[in-house]
């Protein structure tokens, strides 16, 4: 059991040390001496959102799956990487419709399992049929969390 705990607690400590955020301001050139707004639009979902121009923008690298409160937060992916099966252990906080849907990087959905849940922890096998990156969205009544799988072989599936 401690030795489960430590390598969640690595793992869980690896994944935190790894994100970055971008912070950007915005000044004007040229013959303008104020930037009134800024309008940022991510060109694979086409989303926008626009600020004043003396605002902050922040970029967080991740999977476009913002985190929740109302997830315990630390939930966890294991084995990983896997060879085909992998297990997602997440804590929820109140009784919950919970979905896990699992997308290829080309996000297309690969798998996904819908169940109403009490509180606590609760475990969800993912079984992968092709070798590969995965992510993975827990959503709540309240919001979503993301998760990476790398799916080194799948032992029944050549993929």
């Amino acid at each position: 059991m401690l030795k489960q705990t430590l390598l969640s607690f690595i793992l869980v400590s690896y994944m935190s040390l790894s994100a970055q955020t971008l912070r950007m301001t915005f000044t004007p050139s040229g013959v303008s001496d104020k930037v009134d707004s800024v309008k940022a639009t991510n060109l694979r979902t086409n989303q926008h959102v626009t600020l004043p121009g003396n605002d902050t923008l922040y970029l967080a690298v991740n999977t476009g799956i913002d985190h929740i409160s109302g997830l315990t937060g630390q939930g966890l992916i294991f084995p990983n990487p896997c060879q085909g099966k992998t297990t997602l252990v997440a804590n929820v906080r109140s009784a919950q419709t919970v979905a896990v849907v699992v997308y290829d990087l080309a996000g297309r959905v690969a798998g996904r399992a819908l169940a109403f849940v009490q509180p606590g922890s609760h475990a969800f096998a993912i079984s992968l049929s092709r070798r590969g990156t995965y992510m993975v969205s827990l959503s709540t009544d309240i919001g979503k969390t993301g998760f990476k799988i790398i799916c080194t072989e799948c032992r029944n599936h050549p993929g």
